[in-house]
């Protein structure tokens, strides 16, 4: 069996009520480039196991993994992979329909580069988180001030392509750290590790951006982010000494 062009890893807890319009985004894909679809079940206590059940007819790959966590379910995924092109998406966020052409299209015509991301857009949850990413950019504008600041080019842990030779060099996520109900940093930590020598090639534009949900950021807005912050902060002071 030949190899897909690009694997699509997908973890997934509590997800019962997003993962159904997530998958459907998936395949509704341009067909043009050969893809697979992995989807890894955190231990979740609601129906997602069930909702992701019902894709297995489509070819879905369905995955448990017990140990909790988005980064140990995200290198699950990756460990199953195929494909030479990893593409890591939330099981909240939807794809515009010609996302992945474009994603491959990067990969196909400009050899040098290594990954490529773009911002979430919050569309479900009211006006204000709609406004702040949609029309103010807050995404795109956060992470160009990462880049001004520290040289790093940050992108979101749930929408990102990397090549998977890349990837596996730096080790994946840092599994140490839990993301489930407090989204910490673990994109910025991989993206410091995986930027450490500063040759390695990001392309972070708008047009890559994916629709997305505010959900566990609205459950503690406050909490949530005084928690990612201090530990942002941190790992951007202390960048020097990660391995």
């Amino acid at each position: 069996m030949n190899a897909p062009s690009i694997s699509i890893i997908i973890p997934a807890y509590n997800e019962e009520n997003y993962l159904h319009e997530c998958l459907v985004s998936v395949f509704k894909q341009d067909p043009l480039f050969s893809y697979e679809v992995i989807v890894v079940d955190n231990n979740s206590k609601d129906r997602t196991y069930e909702v992701a059940s019902t894709w297995k007819e489509k070819g879905i790959q369905l995955v448990s993994e017990l140990r909790p966590g988005a980064t140990i379910a995200r290198n699950t995924g990756a460990r199953v992979a195929r494909a030479e092109i990893l593409y890591f998406l939330d099981a909240d966020c939807r794809l515009p329909p010609d996302a992945l052409k474009k994603i491959m299209n990067v990969f196909t015509n400009n050899t040098s580069c290594q990954l490529v991301s773009g911002p979430y857009i919050y569309d479900r949850d009211g006006f204000i988180p709609k406004l702040a990413t949609d029309t103010f950019h807050y995404f795109s504008l956060y992470h160009h001030v990462i880049k001004l600041l520290f040289g790093i080019y940050q992108f979101p842990g749930g929408n990102f392509a990397i090549k998977k030779k890349s990837f596996d060099t730096v080790g994946g996520f840092d599994e140490t750290i839990c993301n489930q109900e407090i989204i910490l940093p673990d994109d910025l930590d991989l993206a410091l590790r995986l930027q450490k020598d500063h040759t390695f090639n990001v392309l972070f534009k708008r047009e890559y951006a994916v629709s997305s949900s505010f959900r566990r950021v609205k459950k503690s807005p406050i909490k949530h982010t005084l928690v990612r912050f201090f530990a942002t902060l941190k790992l951007l002071l202390n960048k020097e000494n990660l391995k």
